[in-house]
């Protein structure tokens, strides 16, 4: 986006209209970034939030997906992919993206854990996931990453 103001505006928009739950008008601020800066994975993620909002997991996926292309290492959209996966019913993706978020941010990931459906992980063959899920009721959560001794054992 060759005019910074403008990207600022939209960020600023796209992100107070999300928050508002004004997920079409959101939708609309997003996919103008993306036409303007198709490279900014953040864009993706606030559109497919936007869509996901909306009950559009589809396209959720597919804007998460697009964010991971740019950023492969966004816990945040392993986290919302996962979510997107879980309300469509596709479990061992869901479990998949989870599990890639769990090595990048276990606290994202513990977070994560609690909007999925209970007994979501119970039959998973990660034993590392089945534990982080079972941790994910019972650990609080911190507000800044931290070493945490458990998490390497869990691999």
């Amino acid at each position: 986006m060759s005019d910074p103001a403008r990207y600022e505006s939209l960020l600023i928009q796209g992100a107070a209209s999300l928050r508002q739950g004004n997920f079409k008008e959101a939708y609309a601020i997003y996919s103008e970034w993306i036409r303007e800066n198709p490279e900014c994975s953040d864009a993706y993620m606030g559109r497919g939030r936007c869509a996901a909002g909306l009950g559009e997991h589809v396209q959720a996926l597919e804007d998460f997906a697009s964010a991971l292309d740019i950023d492969p290492n966004s816990a945040d959209s392993f986290c919302a992919r996962a979510l997107s996966h879980a309300a469509l019913g596709n479990h061992h993706a869901a479990l998949s993206d989870l599990d890639a978020s769990l090595r990048l941010r276990p606290d994202l990931a513990r977070r994560t854990a609690r909007e999925l459906p209970s007994g979501f992980a119970e039959d998973s063959p990660r034993p590392r996931l089945r534990i982080a899920m079972k941790l994910s009721c019972s650990m609080p959560i911190s507000r800044k990453p931290t070493t945490n001794v458990i998490w390497p054992m869990l691999g």
